[in-house]
């Protein structure tokens, strides 16, 4: 079985959570729930042991200033690499303001040079491209078929009604689909190895319970006046279990942060 045969899509990772909360035919949760749930514990799960990507952006003529911006699901920055692809490397400090990054360096750079961000950022969990769909700017997907890429819709549209576009493979190039234009982005459309997949099946399942038992607290008359504490009872003693492995993983961080 080759490696991307072995990555789990989306809606399988949310078929796990179902089987776990014993909710397949989602008599309790729905789908759509438990995928809004996945996506908060993507987040959560980067804070120990973030998504690490590098990021090459380009200066501008006398500025030691960066934008930002473009740089999707920013966790925190590691390092910054300026002149790039040198040895020994060559490491800066900078400061942060909104999206504006300023090096930390002597001498203005000039234009067009490459700066190196390692980056933190969150996981990622791709859904399976779909037909007939509404598409925002922004949105990721995966062909239904993996081929070691993700895309992300760079100009908003339906895609075809039957027809999967063939899929582009070239970084940053693009594939029209219908109305939808998607842009090739060199990473797997799932970001976890089978660990973090295992600790986000739990961790998901335990947010989703967690949040039945404060509707349940606000409506006990939903499951009866047992139900809020057995959900919380449930999501206790599973955390108490996932926390240590969680922390395994490393120290949680915080968000988007200046250097030590």
């Amino acid at each position: 079985m080759g490696i991307l045969d072995q990555v789990k899509t989306r809606a399988e990772v949310v078929d796990e959570v179902e089987a776990l909360l014993q909710d397949t035919g989602n008599a309790i949760w729905t789908a759509a729930e438990i995928g809004t749930v996945l996506d908060r514990c993507l987040i959560e799960i980067a804070r120990y042991r973030p998504y690490m990507v590098k990021e090459t952006l380009t200066t501008t003529a006398d500025s030691r200033d960066l934008d930002i911006s473009s740089i999707t699901d920013l966790v925190g920055i590691e390092k910054l690499e300026y002149k790039v692809d040198k040895y020994p490397q060559q490491w800066h400090n900078w400061d942060l303001f909104g999206d504006t990054l300023t090096m930390r360096v002597a001498t203005a750079p000039v234009a067009d040079e490459s700066v190196y961000l390692y980056c933190r950022k969150a996981h990622h969990l791709d859904a399976d491209w779909a037909a007939a769909t509404a598409y925002t700017k922004g949105q990721f997907v995966s062909p239904t078929t993996k081929n070691g890429y993700r895309y992300e819709c760079t100009t908003a549209g339906t895609s075809h009604a039957d027809t999967e576009p063939t899929w582009g493979t070239t970084a940053a190039g693009t594939t029209e689909d219908n109305t939808a234009v998607w842009t090739c982005r060199a990473e797997k459309s799932n970001s976890l190895d089978v660990t973090l997949e295992g600790l986000l099946v739990q961790l998901a399942a335990i947010r989703v319970v967690q949040s039945k038992a404060v509707e349940y607290v606000n409506s006990v008359n939903q499951g009866g006046l047992r139900a809020p504490v057995d959900y919380q009872t449930w999501a206790a003693r599973e955390w108490a279990e996932l926390e240590p492995r969680l922390r395994a993983l490393g120290t949680p961080r915080g968000f988007v942060e200046h250097p030590q």
